[in-house]
C-alpha cells in the first residue's frame, strides 16, 4: 500500500493528476487465452503482461489519461483484431507489452522495438525516447531494434513494442513477480507517455 501512496504522489508532482482526459493510450496486451507465451517455472508471460497493464490502466484512472487495454482478462484476441483495434480506437499511441525468454539465464533488459514501415515513425521514436527516459532509473540499459512487426505496421497510430526481461534469468523473473516492483514499472511506463 505504502508504494501505491509513494506512485499517487509521484504522479500529482508531475502533473497527471486531473479531471477530463488529456490522452488515450492503448495498451496492447500480449498473448492472452490458449497463448500463453512464455512459461517459465509457472509464470507465463501473457498474465505478466495483464497484470502490468492492468497496473497502468489503474494509475491512469487517477491521471489525466485514459487507458484502453485489448484485453483485460485472459482471452485471446488475434493479431488482426488487436490491429483493428488500435485503429478503431481513437487512440493517441499505443504500446504492445512482452516478456522476453533468451536460451541463456542471463538479465535481458529492456528493448523498444518498432517497424521501419510505421506510419507515424517519428512520433514512435520520440515516444521511444521518452519511455527510455522515464524507465532508465529502473532499467538503465535499453535498446532499440528495428524489425517487421504486423501490428507496428498495421497500427495508424505511434507505438512501440516494449519487451521486458528475461524471464529464463531467475534474477529477473523475481523482480517481475514482485507486485511493488510492477507498480513501480507501471507509473515509469505513465510517466514516459
Amino acid at each position: 500500500m505504502r508504494i501505491k501512496a509513494f506512485i499517487l504522489l509521484s504522479l500529482m508532482s508531475l502533473g497527471l493528476l486531473a479531471g477530463e482526459p488529456s490522452k488515450t493510450i492503448f495498451i496492447d496486451v500480449a498473448h492472452g487465452g490458449k497463448d500463453s507465451g512464455a512459461q517459465i517455472e509457472g509464470v507465463s508471460e501473457k498474465d505478466l503482461c495483464l497484470a502490468l497493464a492492468l497496473k497502468v490502466q489503474e494509475l491512469a484512472k487517477k491521471s489525466s489519461m485514459e487507458v484502453i487495454l485489448v484485453r483485460s482478462d485472459d482471452r485471446f484476441v488475434s493479431l488482426q483484431e488487436r490491429a483493428q483495434q488500435i485503429n478503431a480506437s481513437e487512440a493517441e499511441l499505443f504500446i504492445s507489452l512482452h516478456f522476453g525468454v533468451k536460451s541463456s539465464d542471463s538479465p535481458g533488459g529492456l528493448s523498444f522495438h518498432y517497424s521501419e514501415e510505421q506510419s507515424e515513425l517519428d512520433q514512435s521514436l520520440s515516444l521511444i525516447q521518452s519511455l527510455e527516459k522515464s524507465l532508465a532509473t529502473l532499467f538503465p540499459e535499453s535498446q532499440r531494434v528495428a524489425g517487421s512487426f504486423f501490428l507496428l505496421k498495421e497500427a495508424q497510430i505511434p507505438g512501440v513494442l516494449v519487451e521486458f526481461a528475461n524471464l529464463n534469468s531467475p534474477e529477473e523473473l523475481q523482480y517481475w513477480t514482485s507486485e511493488e516492483n510492477q507498480w513501480q514499472v507501471a507509473a515509469a511506463i505513465l510517466e514516459g507517455i
